[in-house]
């Protein structure tokens, strides 16, 4: 793994306070030494308090904070129980470092319990024979993150801290009487050595001084001073002694560093204090001695440091420069030389004297080195010149900096130039994406990957009813209903996987509303990171005409069918009415011979005969009527008179246990309508009620004027709304099963027993309504109800005209003359002949229209009477007859007496 570019704090952190630390503990002197040591052990780490604290000897189980700097202040000094505080876990250890948590092992209600102090340190203070002498410890409401500096600081003050709590252990033996000089003498954490005041030799050492060498007291009185040291200059014999007369001459202290040997063969590190005295009498030199072999050994860390320092320095990444006060650059690093193109000879020792530099070029950076120097941490983004005349945009931190016990500023110079473009380029990017995200016309909404809402525009606020504001951050769906949640939750993890997703839902506005939504999402990348973004379109249009588009298809579907069906309906009727012209008409020729006169029982069967063509010809007549229509003549009738003239005719039929009433017979119920095809309809729906019934029931007729608004026609599934002349037949059958309701107006559909129906009764009811511009409705709830909605009329007062009977056949007298007749169809075209030969005629029969209109046009004189079929192949009879020259001597046959509904001819 790469080793991390250390950070300008982190470069900062390790030089400020390792070094100021050392200087800051070797400088402590005079009466307040623990006062200066706290005030400055919490300006190098940066903490809110520092605390030195001795054990009291009386009182077990209690410290004395004999100097406590608590945020920027002095405390003096106080007790405090040892058993309430994080120090109890600290005696008896070297140290204790906790980032953070210790504000709860406080005692309720303390000074640093209620400061809120949670991050804890601390070094215990040893004695040379590693006894406990107290603490130093640091504390800060924020957590300490760096415990190898913090400790490594700890240990240089405890070692100050605790050479200082030993030598007031010794400054207090000599101010003790000669009484106490023994017991003060053998109890001295210092290694105390008696010399000669003539010779320098050694009188007599404490005990601390056999500890600290392994030799017996009396090996090192027999000793001399080079036996111990390591007898290279300065630590030779001859230099101790001519310390000792230094001593002699020097009313105050000599102090110096000694390097000395243990018995077993470890090298020491001593801090050496002679003095005069005076004991019993005698003028002596007194050599206090301390082991400083710690001190020295992190001293020796603050140079490992310095270089480690160096070798960052020169390491780093950014452009790094040192300047001191006098605004001259100490030292550049190489990435400095990279970055301005200046190489380091050519820069240390100067400032911005360089033609290339102006006035206010040098005196914005000479203002970030002064407010440096005054003690703040500076931020600029500044435009340099390189030395090729080049510039570039930099960015420039200033840090105040203590190098070799001066203060000097750090500056810290990166180049910010492709990523301020960069950035530029981004924020033209972001515009572009922000005005596009704001102009959708869809609801956007822009979610992180832990499904926190990022963003929305303004089309999601007008939607949803919801501000911007007050949704960003939000983690949950809120636009949705709460039931798809966890379904759109899901799809989110599939659309980070890169998988776009489409998901149809409904839009829950503030206020309640809702609407169809089709929400789509993409996976994006937004500022480095995967996002979603969830387009939301209103698609409840889209759904209500899709809906639409499905009824009028469906519509179309049914008006389409019945077309089909009426078209093969009528092409069936057709043909159907070729055959039936020809049987018919050899049955009638057949009753007018006298042999059927003769013969009764040929009569009958003959007659019998006839009857079922009569009825084959009322189902062509319903055929076509459902296929294309009669021509209808219609007027303006009250409908009521209608319903009685059908019960007259269907009374006459029914079986005397069917019951027939009219419900309603509304005068002003009017309908442009024609009569008989209108009598045909409640005929046929009142035929079907009574077969739906059986032997015994109900059949209700009405009529009134009323307007209907939200229904749809049974048979066609338009939508029916206005003001009609509503006429129904209803009966008290067992109704309609659900499943047969939508077949019911089919041609031949019928559930009625083989031979008891033709399945054209509800077809035609269909046809002629719907001829007439009106609608049907069906109700099978308790039996079967019929609805005909007509078009009211305004009209009141019309009459309403009778459907003529039938009256009996005239005989038709034997007449003369010549008959020319086509016919395509083979058996209508014999029968016509027979027919015509009947009446005394004489007949030339063609099936072809062109040898008819040959014939016309050789001898079109000869012929009486031209008798053609309406539609023939090749040509149609109208122009078969154009070029006739038939002339008028003809006399006319006697007009029929019968119309056409009752005629024993079928209807071509």
């Amino acid at each position: 793994m790469e080793d991390a570019q250390p950070s300008p704090h982190r470069l900062h952190e390790l030089l400020a306070k390792t070094t100021r630390a050392a200087l800051a503990a070797s400088a402590a002197e005079g009466t307040h030494v623990f006062a200066r040591l706290v005030g400055q052990l919490a300006d190098i780490l940066g903490v809110g308090a520092t605390m030195i604290a001795t054990q009291i000897p009386e009182h077990p189980g209690f410290m004395l904070a004999r100097a406590t700097w608590f945020d920027g202040r002095l405390l003096e000094p106080f007790e405090y129980d040892l058993a309430r505080t994080p120090c109890r876990l600290v005696i008896g250890r070297q140290s204790r470092f906790a980032v953070s948590g210790v504000h709860e092992e406080f005692e309720p209600g303390s000074l640093f319990h209620a400061a809120g102090f949670d991050s804890y340190a601390a070094c215990s203070l040893l004695d040379g024979r590693g006894r406990q002498l107290g603490l130093i410890v640091a504390m800060d409401r924020v957590p300490m993150s760096d415990a190898p500096v913090t400790e490594a600081v700890l240990q240089i003050f405890a070692v100050r801290a605790s050479a200082e709590l030993e030598r007031e252990r010794s400054e207090a033996v000599l101010r003790a009487s000669e009484a106490s000089y023994r017991s003060i003498f053998e109890a001295n954490e210092d290694a105390i050595f008696i010399h000669d005041w003539a010779t320098g030799a050694i009188l007599d050492v404490s005990p601390k001084a056999s500890e600290l060498y392994g030799h017996s007291r009396e090996a090192l009185r027999r000793m001399r001073v080079g036996d111990i040291s390591l007898n290279l200059p300065p630590y030779t014999e001859q230099d101790a002694v001519a310390r000792i007369e230094e001593a002699k001459r020097r009313p105050g202290p000599v102090r110096f560093e000694w390097r000395g040997r243990h018995r077993d063969g470890r090298l020491m590190w001593h801090e050496v204090t002679l003095k005069r005295a005076e004991i019993a009498g005698e003028p002596r030199v007194l050599a206090f001695v301390r082991d400083i072999t710690e001190q020295r050994r992190a001293e020796e860390a603050v140079r490992a440091s310095e270089e480690q320092y160096r070798a960052i320095f020169n390491a780093s990444a950014d452009a790094l420069i040192l300047w001191d006060n006098r605004y001259r650059r100490v030292d550049v690093n190489p990435a400095y030389e990279r970055t301005y193109g200046w190489t380091r000879e050519e820069v240390i020792g100067c400032g911005y004297e360089h033609p290339k530099f102006s006035a206010e070029y040098a005196r914005v950076r000479e203002e970030l080195v002064r407010r440096a120097l005054a003690g703040e941490t500076c931020h600029a983004e500044l435009e340099a010149i390189r030395k090729d005349g080049e510039r570039i945009l930099t960015e420039v931190h200033a840090v105040p900096f203590l190098h070799r016990g001066e203060p000097h500023v750090l500056a810290i110079a990166r180049d910010i130039t492709e990523r301020r473009r960069a950035e530029q380029a981004l924020r033209a990017s972001e515009e572009q994406y922000r005005s596009i995200f704001n102009a959708s016309a869809d609801a956007l909404v822009l979610r992180d990957a832990d499904f926190r809402i990022v963003d929305v525009n303004a089309t999601y606020e007008a939607m949803s009813g919801r501000s911007r504001d007050e949704v960003l951050g939000v983690d949950r769906v809120l636009a949705n209903p709460p039931e798809v949640g966890e379904t759109i939750r899901g799809l989110h993890q599939q659309a980070l996987a890169g998988e776009p997703i489409i998901f149809e839902t409904q839009l829950v506005r503030r206020d309640g509303a809702r609407y169809d939504l089709e929400l789509r999402g993409v996976p994006i990348r937004h500022r480095g990171a995967p996002h979603v973004l969830y387009m939301g379109r209103d698609i409840t249009a889209r759904r209500r005409a899709e809906d639409q588009q499905r009824e009028l298809q469906a519509q179309l579907r049914q008006v389409q069918k019945m077309e089909a069906i009426g078209q093969l309906t009528g092409g069936i009727a057709h043909d159907f009415n070729n055959i039936l012209a020809s049987i018919m008409g050899y049955v009638g020729l057949a009753l007018e011979r006298p042999a059927a006169l003769a013969d009764d029982k040929l009569a009958d069967y003959l007659a019998q005969a006839e009857q079922g063509c009569r009825r084959a010809r009322d189902l062509i007549q319903q055929m076509l009527a459902f296929s294309r229509g009669r021509h209808a003549e219609r007027r303006s009738l009250p409908l009521a008179a209608l319903i009685d003239e059908s019960l007259r005719l269907l009374r006459a039929t029914f079986p005397s246990s069917l019951t027939l009433e009219v419900e309603s017979a509304d005068e002003t119920a009017m309908a442009d309508v024609d009569p008989v095809q209108l009598q045909q309809v409640l005929l046929n729906l009142g035929i079907n009620a009574r077969d739906a019934i059986g032997s015994a029931g109900q059949i209700r007729f009405g009529v009134r004027r009323e307007a209907v608004a939200s229904h749809r026609c049974a048979s066609c599934g338009q939508p029916v709304s206005g003001v009609f002349s509503r006429l129904w037949v209803a009966d008290s059958g067992p109704g309609i099963p659900p499943q047969l309701r939508a077949r019911i107006f089919e041609p031949f559909f019928s559930t009625k027993a083989p031979g008891r129906g033709t399945g054209m009764g509800l077809a035609t009811v269909h046809r002629i309504v719907h001829e007439h511009g009106g609608h049907l409705l069906v109700e099978t709830e308790g039996g079967t109800r019929f609805d005909v909605l007509l078009p009211a009329d305004a009209a009141v007062g019309a009459t309403v005209q009778p459907v003529a009977s039938a009256t009996p056949a005239t005989r038709i007298p034997l007449a003369r003359g010549r008959v020319l007749l086509v016919d395509d169809e083979e058996s209508v075209l014999g029968f016509m002949r027979e027919l015509l030969l009947s009446w005394g005629l004489e007949v030339a029969a063609v099936r072809r229209a062109s040898a008819a209109r040959d014939l016309l046009a050789a001898e079109g004189t000869r012929f009486d009477l031209l008798v053609t079929d309406q539609t023939m192949p090749e040509l149609s009879g109208a122009v078969c007859r154009t070029p006739s020259r038939i002339t008028n001597r003809f006399s006319p046959l006697p007009s029929a007496t019968k119309p056409a509904e009752s005629s024993t001819m079928p209807s071509r």
